[in-house]
């Protein structure tokens, strides 16, 4: 080994453009864990919530989901016990939902500042491209 040359590192390595690079899972408030459910309708139905923004999941739209897994349960296609675990959180999330949500008067000085940072929030999350403190500033 020529000198000056003792401990030093070598190139760096980095992956050539054909490689994926490893995800990190995220757990969320529908998964827990990876490969928490093994039934392929509850797979893609936690995958689908998994990876939604959170600002896009409305209160309705996570109910009706949760009344397609109960249809699923009625008709015998989706395993109760397994699916119970994912119910049971969808329901804790609605709840969330409902307690957050604050009823806004006729009388309220503040109705229009509220409908108006609503529809700003909205249109954010449909562009991804308003920053945290845009988001705060509103």
């Amino acid at each position: 080994m020529p000198e000056g040359q003792e401990g030093m590192p070598g190139p760096e390595v980095k992956p050539s453009g054909n490689q994926p690079e490893a995800q990190v899972f995220q757990p969320s408030w529908v998964l827990e864990k990876q490969g928490e459910f093994t039934d392929p309708f509850l797979q893609r139905t936690v995958g689908i919530l998994h990876k939604t923004p959170e600002i896009m999941l409305s209160r309705n739209r996570i109910e009706s989901i949760y009344f397609k897994i109960q249809d699923k349960i009625i008709d015998g296609e989706v395993d109760e016990t397994e699916a119970d675990t994912l119910m049971a959180r969808i329901s804790a999330r609605i709840e969330e939902i409902d307690r957050a949500t604050v009823p806004v008067s006729p009388n309220a000085p503040d109705e229009g500042r509220l409908i108006n940072a609503v529809d700003k929030v909205v249109q954010a999350a449909e562009s991804m491209s308003t920053t945290t403190q845009e988001l705060l500033n509103l």
